[in-house]
C-alpha cells in the first residue's frame, strides 16, 4: 500500500500488533481487537499490519470481513505470500476448499519446496476429494521436513480412513513421537493399533493416555473397548463407568456401559445401573431405552467404534 511512512508511527502500530497478538493467544479477543484496530489507525498504509487484522478477523468467525482485508492486501502486494496463504486459510474456513488450494498453488509456484504449504495444499485436495494428490503432496512434504508433525499426524488419518492402516500406524506413531502432548494423535494411533489387533502396544498408549489424564473421558471409552476385545469385562465395565461419571452425556459410553452389564449377565438391570450410575441425571424412561439399545445384537455391531470381535 502506498503513503508517506512515518518511522515513529510504524513503530507505534508494530507495538499495539505485539499487544494484539499477544491478547489473542491468551484469549481476550475483544482487547486484541482494539489493539488491531489502534495499529491499523496508526499506520493504514502497512500491508503486514492489514495482513495480520485480516487473519484475526477470519479467525474470529468474521470471514468475509477478514477476506476484504487480506485481498485489499494482496491487491497492492500481489507477491505477498503471507497474505496469500491467509486468503487461503479463510476460504478454507469458509468452505472452499478448491479457491483455497488455488491460492496455496500460488505461493508454491515462488516457493515448491515448503513443507508447511506442501502439507496445507494436500489437506485442502483431500478436502476437495482428490486423495491420491493428497498423499503425494503430504509426502513431498514430509520429505522436504520430516519434523513436520501435522503433515505426519493428517496423512496418517487420511490413510486410516482409506484402509491403509499399516502405513496409517507408521505415519501416526511418528506423529506421536514428534509431539507426545497431541492427543488426538495419540487417539488415531490407538485406534489404527486396535484395528490392526496390535492390543498390547495399544493398551499400553492408553494407560499412558490415562495416566496423563485421568478425566480424558474419550480414552476411557477406547480403554473399555479394548479390554472387552480381550475379554476382560469387569474391567472394561470400570472404564466405562468412569467414562459415564465424567460426562453423563456420552452416549457412546452410556451405551457400551449398558451393552457390557448384558456381556456381564449378572443380577444387576442394565437400566437401574445406569440410573444408580448417574445418580438421577438420566430418566428412567432414557434409561431404559439404552438398556434396550444395548442388548440388541445387530445394533451393538453397528455401534460407532463398540464392535467386539466373536
Amino acid at each position: 500500500m502506498s503513503g508517506e511512512e512515518d518511522p515513529l508511527e510504524e513503530a507505534e502500530a508494530m507495538y499495539h500488533i505485539v499487544v494484539a497478538e499477544v491478547l489473542r493467544e491468551l484469549g481476550y479477543a475483544d482487547r486484541a481487537e482494539e489493539s488491531y484496530v489502534k495499529a491499523v489507525s496508526i499506520d493504514p498504509w502497512n500491508t503486514h499490519i492489514r495482513v495480520r487484522y485480516g487473519a484475526f478477523l477470519a479467525h474470529t468467525g468474521r470471514l468475509e470481513a477478514g477476506l476484504r482485508e487480506l485481498r485489499a492486501a494482496l491487491e497492492a502486494e500481489p507477491g505477498n505470500a503471507f497474505a496469500r496463504l491467509n486468503v487461503a486459510l479463510a476460504l478454507e474456513k469458509s468452505g472452499q476448499p478448491e479457491e483455497a488450494a488455488e491460492e496455496i498453488a500460488l505461493c508454491l509456484s515462488a516457493d515448491p519446496t515448503s513443507s508447511e504449504l506442501l502439507a496445507t495444499y494436500a489437506r485442502l485436495a483431500a478436502a476437495a476429494g482428490r486423495e491420491e494428490q493428497a498423499i503425494v503432496c503430504y509426502r513431498d512434504a514430509i520429505a522436504y521436513a520430516g519434523d513436520n508433525q501435522r503433515a505426519r499426524y493428517e496423512l496418517g488419518v487420511l490413510l486410516a480412513r482409506r484402509g491403509e492402516l499399516a502405513a496409517a500406524r507408521d505415519e501416526l506413531l511418528e506423529a506421536v513421537l514428534l509431539d507426545p502432548q497431541d492427543l488426538a494423535a495419540a487417539h488415531n494411533y490407538g485406534a489404527v493399533l486396535e484395528q490392526l489387533g496390535e492390543y498390547e502396544e495399544a493398551e499400553r498408549r492408553l494407560h499412558g493416555l490415562l495416566a496423563a489424564d485421568p478425566a480424558n473421558v474419550t480414552a476411557r471409552y477406547r480403554y473399555g473397548v479394548l479390554l472387552e476385545r480381550l475379554g476382560r469385562l469387569r474391567e472394561a465395565e470400570a472404564h466405562y463407568a468412569m467414562a459415564v461419571r465424567l460426562d453423563p452425556g456420552d452416549a457412546a459410553a452410556r451405551l457400551a456401559y449398558a451393552a457390557v452389564l448384558h456381556r456381564l449377565n449378572d443380577s444387576r438391570e442394565p437400566s437401574q445401573a445406569l440410573q444408580k450410575l448417574l445418580d438421577g441425571r438420566i430418566k428412567p424412561l432414557e434409561a431404559e431405552e439404552i438398556a434396550c439399545q444395548a442388548g440388541d445384537v445387530e445394533q451393538m455391531q453397528n455401534a460407532y467404534f463398540y464392535y467386539i470381535e466373536p
